[in-house]
């Protein structure tokens, strides 16, 4: 009897220290910031496609892609709304294999591009991508051979394969929240003449860091840019894949910092690296602070508050 009354308390300790700890769990507050525009795409449901003069179009229920241009003219800016719905996709390979166009510029309503979405665009020379894309899709302007000049955003987080392979860019600042430079993302750039990558590590008022962001450069990302004079690489990257960068490449310099993943890779490919010392102008540069993103929130449930940029 003794032994039966103890098995019974022992369960009901068990159970109440499990309900103790996920009670516990699900009262933690943790920030979730997402935009209205995603929420939309998420949950959109297609209903038809359409067109006009310009653009062929999908038509979801609370949204609008642009799926292919079909217009003629050589300068081309993307619609903010079609039909009284917001414009916030461009479909994959919307305007791939246009050999006329050679401006393309979009607001920032745009939040989503698919795939080879400008791929083999040859006279493509400008293209102005939204401030609310978080991801440059895989061979977005593969083979855009007249590309000499593409904003890099902000908000962006990952550049995806190949996707500005044997393009014309002369000069590149990758913004700091960039975790990834995927494969081949910049390979063939033969006019690409200085890189400069922003430290993913974000400094409060007393200077410690607040933020890191860690970065990693995949083979071949910046392979055959046998013409770039400056690479400038902070110590936040720290994974870089053997190829990464153009190792016969012998008039290029390299700037890091002393006994970080691109000193290292340096010494291994015999590559000229000139150290940065803190507070000098590289360092300066490098370390740039971001522009703070002002948000709403306007739900809490289940203990996570969601927050929609302004």
């Amino acid at each position: 009897m003794k032994s039966k009354f103890l098995k019974i308390v022992s369960v009901i300790l068990i159970v109440s220290l499990f309900v103790t700890c996920f009670v516990g769990c699900k009262s933690e507050e943790t920030d979730i910031q997402i935009s209205k525009e995603e929420q939309l795409i998420s949950t959109g449901v297609l209903l038809y496609p359409t067109e006009d003069e310009t653009f062929k179009y999908n038509v979801y229920d609370n949204y609008i892609e642009v799926s292919k241009y079909i217009g003629n003219d050589t300068s081309v800016t993307i619609p903010e709304t079609f039909r009284d719905l917001p414009v916030i996709s461009i479909g994959p390979s919307a305007f791939a294999g246009n050999e006329t166009i050679t401006d393309v510029t979009m607001g920032d309503n745009i939040y989503q591009i698919g795939e080879k979405a400008f791929y083999l665009c040859s006279s493509l020379t400008n293209l102005v991508l939204s401030n609310k894309i978080t991801e440059i899709p895989a061979e977005m302007c593969r083979e855009n051979i007249s590309l000499a000049s593409v904003n890099m955003p902000e908000s962006l987080l990952i550049i995806s394969q190949s996707a500005f392979k044997n393009c014309a860019i002369s000069e590149l600042t990758i913004p700091r929240k960039v975790s990834t430079i995927s494969y081949d993302a910049f390979n063939g750039c033969k006019n690409l003449e200085k890189v400069t990558i922003l430290d993913g590590d974000v400094l409060n008022e007393e200077g410690a860091i607040a933020e890191q962001c860690e970065k990693k450069i995949q083979g071949g990302a910046f392979e055959k840019t046998d013409n770039c004079k400056e690479f400038i690489i902070p110590d936040s990257v720290t994974t870089i894949d053997s190829n990464a960068f153009p190792i016969e490449n012998e008039e290029a310099m390299y700037y890091g910092y002393a006994s970080s993943p691109i000193a290292t890779y340096c010494a291994q490919y015999h590559l000229s690296f000139t150290p940065i010392n803190e507070n000098d102008e590289i360092d300066k540069v490098i370390k740039q602070r971001p522009t703070q993103i002002e948000t709403t929130n306007i739900e809490k449930d289940n203990g996570f508050h969601i927050s929609f940029e302004k």
